[in-house]
This record gives structure tokens, sequence and C-alpha cells, in this order.
């Protein structure tokens, strides 16, 4: 059996009495990339949450074949992280500190460095 990079297996969500995902399944290989689209209320983000770990669900989620039990601070090092729409900084941060702030789990500081000076070259190009 093929093993994906991401998999979901009949992922079923619900907000309280309200389903909002039913038997979804996904698999995703190494080096693709997925969009996911549809109007307000299509179950986009609940998709990106479940996977994450932020709204409880049934079904499998797997990593490279793996069933991961979604806890972030133990995906963040595996590469997968869920970053929601919207302005979610520490206002009370600059720029750079809200920068650094998403490099925390890279024990080289100089990559970290490294990182938010290419974001810097983006910006200034």
């Amino acid at each position: 059996m093929k093993e994906w990079l991401l998999e979901l297996n009949k992922v079923s969500a619900s907000y309280g009495e309200t389903l909002v995902l039913h038997e979804v399944s996904i698999k995703i290989d190494e080096g693709e990339v997925v969009a996911l689209m549809g109007p307000n209320g299509a179950g986009k983000s609940s998709i990106l949450k479940a996977i994450f770990g932020l709204l409880p669900h049934r079904g499998d989620v797997l990593f490279e074949g793996k069933k991961i039990f979604p806890k972030p601070h133990e995906l963040v090092p595996m590469g997968i992280v869920y970053v929601p729409q919207g302005r979610c900084i520490f206002r009370s941060l600059s720029v750079e500190e809200n920068l650094e702030i998403g490099g925390y789990s890279i024990k080289n500081k100089s990559e970290v460095a490294r990182r938010v000076e290419n974001i810097y070259s983006l910006f200034l190009s």
C-alpha cells in the first residue's frame, strides 16, 4: 500500500451538534501543492484545524504513513503547522520579534536569523 505524505481517511468533525466534516478523505504526496477551495462554511478551515488537532475529529490523520495524535508542539518540528487567517500577531512585539517567534522550534538561532533576513529580502527586492 502506498505511503502518502499526508492522508486523511474518513475524517468527520463537529462543532457541538453541527456536523462540519463528513468522512473527508484526502491523499497528498510529497512535492504536491494542494489548495482547498470553496465558499464560506464549506469546511476548509475545519479540515486544517482537524489535521492540527484544534478540532476534535473521528477518522484517521496520517503523516508519512503513521497516525498522528495532534499536539501542536509535537507537530511543528515535523513541519506541520497551522497559520490562521487574519492578523494573528503579538501586538506588543516588533515585526522582527514576531518573525523570530515563528522559528522558536529551530535550535540553530543563526538559521532563524537567516530565514528572517530572507523574509525581509522578499519585501525589499
